[in-house]
């Protein structure tokens, strides 16, 4: 505009007289600036044109279809993802399931709203678009990831299944659980085993000590009234009774005679006082020099005698004790009501007495059990090994 002002302004200062016909010529030469100008923008919006459609549009275009492609590739590899995989539309059904997600679910939710499977589905979605949230589905947990696919319009979403490590972190609390109980349950066995030693000690022994040193003092006083014998006697009585308390902390035939005799020994108490009928194999067993391990061992079977005592109701039991290859084995079964499925699923603090007794050994501990068909324990040691007893 402003060269065509200055164009008429000179063509008024120059007065110049002009017929129509020239006006005309003139205005539409390329003299008249506005003409350059026009056509100037007639170029290039044609250039501008043209780029928008040769260049612009296919590629925008290819980029679609690049994205549409990969989109469904990615639908085409999520259907042979190991992990379950659902579709949901824009309004929340379920259209389609891989081939994992249909052995969990049923076909019968295609066509349902995805929250009868995941209730907090519409929160997921518009709270984020991937989420590590876990949930439940028939009995097993998942994490779960939602992506959304804005082109294609549905919403990807991925299970992981981690009910095993669910399980296993299930049975670590329970353990844990277990083994805090255990230590209780063996505290306040040292425990009341320290109130029947001091009650012996305090009835037995220091009772036999007073009457002994009130025989010494008449003794003394009136030698020839009392009989030296008699103070033998109160002595013996005293000497045994230090012995059975002795005997009690650490058997004196498993010091002596060995394992396989302190087991036979179990065996026939056991026996004895009740109505079952036990019995020991030996098998190539020869005595060994680790006493820790023979303890160990001869507390483990008093542990599962007791137990089938108490919890068998067997009319039998069975102890096999073995050396082969450089192992020691021990295996107790007995032909009782065996343990449940939901006993096995919390085992008896006895149970886990012997299984840590054995690991604290380094040995293997295995229990298998049948439903009224009787239980049998099988343990494991290797010989010749190091072993902290501290």
């Amino acid at each position: 505009m402003f060269f065509e002002f200055l164009y008429y302004q000179q063509i008024i200062n120059n007065k110049i007289i002009m017929k129509p016909d020239h006006i005309l010529e003139t205005f539409l030469s390329w003299q008249n600036p506005a003409i350059f100008v026009f056509v100037f923008f007639i170029v290039i919006s044609a250039i501008v044109i043209l780029i928008k459609k040769d260049f612009i549009k296919p590629l925008k275009r290819r980029t679609e279809k690049l994205e549409d492609d990969n989109m469904r590739l990615m639908a085409l590899f999520a259907e042979l993802d190991p992990d379950p995989i659902l579709r949901v539309d824009e309004n929340g059904i379920i259209i389609k399931l891989n081939d994992p997600a249909k052995e969990i679910l049923s076909l019968d939710v295609l066509g349902q709203k995805c929250d009868s499977i995941i209730p907090n589905y519409k929160e997921l979605l518009k709270r984020t678009q991937i989420s590590n949230e876990i949930v439940e589905i028939d009995g097993k947990h998942f994490t779960i990831s939602l992506k959304e696919n804005s082109l294609l319009e549905f919403v990807q979403i991925y299970l992981h299944d981690i009910s095993n490590r669910i399980e296993q972190e299930k049975k670590i609390e329970l353990y844990q659980e277990n083994l805090r109980l255990l230590r209780i349950k063996l505290d306040n066995q040292n425990e009341k085993q320290r109130e029947l030693i001091g009650q012996d000690l305090h009835d037995n022994i220091g009772n036999q000590i007073s009457i002994l040193k009130l025989s010494l003092q008449n003794f003394i006083n009136n030698p020839e009234t009392h009989k030296i014998d008699e103070l033998y006697n109160k002595i013996d009585l005293l000497s045994d009774d230090v012995r059975g308390i002795s005997h009690q902390l650490c058997p004196k035939i498993l010091k002596e005679f060995g394992l396989v005799s302190a087991l036979t020994q179990l065996v026939e108490v056991t026996t004895r006082n009740s109505n079952m009928n036990g019995r020991i194999i030996n098998v190539n067993y020869e005595e060994i020099e680790d006493f820790n391990l023979t303890l160990g061992l001869l507390r483990i079977c008093q542990e599962a005698l007791s137990n089938i005592v108490k919890h068998s109701k067997c009319s039998e039991f069975e102890i096999q004790i073995a050396i082969e290859e450089g192992k020691l084995k021990l295996i107790i079964s007995d032909n009782g009501v065996g343990i449940s499925k939901e006993e096995n699923k919390k085992p008896s603090l006895g149970l886990l007495n012997m299984e840590e007794r054995s690991k604290s050994l380094l040995g293997i501990f295995e229990i298998d059990s049948i439903e009224n068909e009787g239980t049998t324990i099988y343990l494991e040691f290797l010989l010749n090994r190091e072993i902290n007893h501290d």
